[in-house]
């Protein structure tokens, strides 16, 4: 029933945005243009993903010519703006790949610390989602959590935490970790 209640929902917002819009050929167009996009990035190996790839590659060839320990350190978010190609590369990869930009800065010993931090509050999550007897707002926001995790785990970031630490939102769902692991004992 479900399925059948979105695929008429999706099909009337879709009629309704061709018929009732005025020029609503040019989003069609746009949404048609942005998937070919999509496919020729693929096909021809260029795009995001294949740039993720690229820069993927030179912060883990930095990382195996520097420190394997301990990285090279915060100074890559020192660097105001990069002059050079490698340097774009460097300052791309460093905010947007999570995983590989951690093991380049802080090396292997960063790395497994901030996967342990994870690896820990996946188990609690588990914990929490399965000895609770009450379905809270606490919960959801567990499951939320729980969910980003995973899918974090198995995406191109790998890590949650990054350069930085835990971004606001993480920050957000460890301390309501804490709240309902704290109360789940009770």
């Amino acid at each position: 029933k479900q399925i059948v209640v979105a695929f008429i929902l999706v099909t009337a917002v879709f009629y309704s945005l061709t018929t009732f819009f005025p020029e609503s050929d040019n989003l069609t167009d746009a949404i048609e243009s942005r998937i070919q996009q999509g496919t020729e990035d693929y096909k021809y190996k260029e795009g995001t993903l294949e740039t993720r790839i690229e820069n993927t590659q030179a912060l883990v060839n930095l990382w195996l010519n520097s420190n394997i320990l301990f990285g090279i350190g915060m100074h890559p978010m020192w660097v105001i703006a990069p002059v050079t190609e490698r340097e774009s590369i460097y300052y791309w990869g460093f905010s947007d790949l999570i995983g590989p930009g951690v093991l380049a800065a802080y090396g292997l010993i960063g790395l497994i610390l901030v996967s342990m931090i994870q690896v820990y509050y996946a188990v609690v999550n588990f914990k929490i989602l399965k000895h609770s007897k009450v379905k809270d707002i606490y919960l959801l926001f567990i499951i939320i959590f729980l969910c980003r995790i995973i899918f974090v785990s198995f995406s191109y970031n790998i890590l949650l935490i990054g350069l930085w630490g835990p971004s606001f939102t993480i920050s957000f769902y460890i301390a309501v970790v804490a709240y309902k692991y704290e109360h789940l004992t009770d």
